[in-house]
């Protein structure tokens, strides 16, 4: 039974630091993107 609720801890720590590591991506994802379409428009208008 104790190794049943370890096991599931274990599984849900690992579900919740891969949600971590996907938000932290797509944050990087969208900071780039901006950062390159703010340049690429900056390029256009100079």
């Amino acid at each position: 039974m104790m190794l049943d609720v370890c096991i599931w801890e274990s599984f849900r720590l690992m579900k919740a630091g891969l949600a971590m590591r996907i938000l932290v991506f797509a944050i990087l994802l969208l900071f780039s993107v901006s950062l390159v379409s703010c340049g690429v428009s900056d390029e256009g208008g100079a």
